[in-house]
C-alpha cells in the first residue's frame, strides 16, 4: 500500500506487510494498520474501498465545530482562511467557524495512483455565514472490521499543527486497556516558525490506549456512548497529545488535541448530513 498525505506527498510511511484474514474478509496489516483486500478495483467509480464501510458511507458529510486555544488561554477560530487565528469575539466574515468531512463516492485519484486504498473524503472549511473557504482538500479514511483511521485536517497554516498530533485511530478488539502503536515520517513543509521547524523528514511514534467507555455530548447529540483513546506522538522535538471519542454508529466523534506548543485544538461533531436518523 502506497498512504498519502495529500496535497504535498509524504515519505514512504511503510516499511512491511502481513496478511491476516478474518471469516470473511482478507486483510493486508501495513505496520499495525490494516487494509482491506478488495478483490477487484474496477475503474474507481464506485471507490472498491468503501463497500465494507458502515459509517463513512458516500454522500455524507460530518460537519464539526471546532476551537483553538491559544498560549495566552483564548479561545479562537482561524481566519484568513487558515492563516491569522482571531479570538471569537472578534468575528469577521474571513473566520472558519466549521469543518466537516464530505465522503465521495468515487476515487478521483484512480488515473494517477490505481492502487490508492482509502474511501476518498473531501475536507471542508465553512466561514462564519455558512460559505465555503476554497480550496477544497481531498484525502482518506481507512474503515474495515480491523481498525478506523482518519487523515485530520491539514490547511495551511494553523491546521498544520495536526499533522504533528496523534492521527484518529481506533483498531480492534475495543476493549478498555488495548494498545497499539504507529507511526510515519514527515516532512519539513508542514512545519512554521510559530511552533516549530526541521529540516528533512522526522519520525513519529505514535501510542493508542482504548482507556474508557463514556457518554459524551456534542453539539450533534447528548449521552452519545463513546470509546475513548488516549493518544501521545512523540518526536524530536517534543510531544503532542490526542484524546479521541469514537462511536460505532458515528465515527469519530470529539478529538481533543495538545499541540507541540501545548496550544490546544478540540473538535466535536455537530451535524450529519445524508444520513437517515
Amino acid at each position: 500500500m502506497r498512504l498519502f498525505l495529500l496535497p504535498i506527498i509524504l515519505s514512504s510511511i511503510f516499511s512491511c506487510c502481513d496478511h491476516q484474514k478474518t471469516e470473511d474478509q482478507e486483510f493486508i496489516d501495513e505496520d499495525g494498520l490494516f487494509i482491506e483486500v478488495v478483490d477487484s478495483l474496477g475503474d474507481g467509480k464506485p471507490n472498491a474501498y468503501n463497500r465494507d464501510n458502515t459509517i463513512y458511507l458516500p454522500e455524507r458529510e460530518f460537519v464539526f465545530t471546532y476551537s483553538f486555544i491559544d498560549k495566552e488561554g483564548r479561545e479562537c477560530w482561524f481566519s484568513r482562511e487558515g492563516y491569522g487565528v482571531k479570538s471569537k469575539d472578534s468575528l469577521t466574515t474571513k473566520m472558519i467557524t466549521a469543518l466537516s468531512i464530505e465522503v465521495q463516492e468515487n476515487n478521483d485519484f484512480f488515473d494517477t495512483d490505481p492502487d490508492y486504498n482509502q474511501t476518498l473524503l473531501a475536507y471542508k472549511y465553512y466561514l462564519y455565514n455558512d460559505s465555503i473557504s476554497w480550496p477544497l482538500e481531498h484525502t482518506g479514511v481507512i474503515e474495515n472490521a480491523k481498525n478506523v483511521w482518519m487523515h485530520p485536517w491539514r490547511r495551511a497554516k494553523y491546521f498544520y499543527y495536526l499533522q504533528l498530533n496523534p492521527y484518529p485511530f481506533i483498531k480492534h478488539p475495543y476493549e478498555i486497556g488495548h494498545s497499539w502503536d504507529w507511526g510515519f515520517k514527515l516532512g519539513s513543509q508542514w512545519g512554521y516558525k510559530e511552533w516549530r521547524t526541521w529540516e528533512g523528514n522526522i519520525d513519529l511514534q505514535h501510542h493508542y490506549e482504548i482507556v474508557a467507555k463514556e457518554n459524551i455530548s456534542t453539539p450533534y447529540k447528548a449521552e452519545i456512548p463513546c470509546y475513548v483513546i488516549e493518544a501521545t506522538g512523540d518526536t524530536q522535538l517534543g510531544e503532542t497529545r490526542l484524546t479521541a471519542y469514537f462511536n460505532d454508529e458515528l465515527g469519530f466523534i470529539k478529538l481533543q488535541y495538545i499541540n507541540i506548543d501545548s496550544t490546544q485544538m478540540t473538535i466535536e461533531l455537530k451535524e450529519i448530513r445524508g444520513m437517515d436518523e
